[in-house]
């Protein structure tokens, strides 16, 4: 949230006032009281056929769709972070957090994945992309939006909210963002 500077965004999301109840009751309830995973990797210098292949493996749980979008990681100088969520017709969701950049043909990436079972609606695919300037300037837009039309994006915006508070913090925990964070204000020697 920090990364993106959206913090009073993320904030007014998980405030909830238009959510559904379920949504509300998932916001507030946390993500330890769930059943849930969340994992992380930070991968830095790797070569253009090893990130490739570890964004395929990662991106597959969410969806082929996002395979296509992570790719421009391997494209930009400076830090790209995207989130996608996916709930699947079991209400099963996922949600992928991938920070990265490449230069010189070397990619650094911090990725992090969470699931979670709660009811909501099956068949959602979100993904946000934000672009992060040599000056920190962040430009923030959805670059999928599969919603079923009985979602609010009140709702949808509360659960990327949610799961994205999760991620970071725990990223913040390891300082996996400091780590990259500081390339941005690097200049890139081509």
């Amino acid at each position: 949230a920090g990364l993106r500077k959206r913090g009073p965004a993320c904030q007014q999301a998980l405030a909830c006032r238009h959510c559904s109840p379920q949504v509300r009751e998932l916001v507030t309830k946390g993500f330890k009281k769930l059943e849930s995973t969340l994992s992380e990797n930070i991968l830095q210098q790797l070569p253009r056929p090893g990130a490739e292949m570890i964004i395929r493996e990662e991106a597959s749980d969410v969806g082929l769709q996002f395979i296509k979008v992570l790719e421009s990681v391997l494209a930009s100088t400076v830090p790209v972070v995207y989130s996608g969520m996916s709930c699947n017709e079991k209400a099963n969701c996922t949600y992928l957090f991938v920070c990265g950049r490449t230069v010189n043909n070397l990619t650094d990436l911090i990725v992090a994945q969470a699931s979670a079972a709660f009811e909501l609606v099956p068949h959602l695919m979100v993904v946000r992309e934000t672009h992060v300037t040599a000056h920190n300037d962040t430009v923030t837009q959805d670059r999928i939006h599969e919603v079923p039309r009985k979602v609010a994006q009140a709702d949808v915006d509360a659960l990327l909210a949610f799961f994205e508070v999760q991620v970071v913090e725990s990223l913040n925990r390891g300082s996996s963002l400091k780590r990259l964070l500081p390339l941005a204000d690097k200049p890139v020697r081509t």
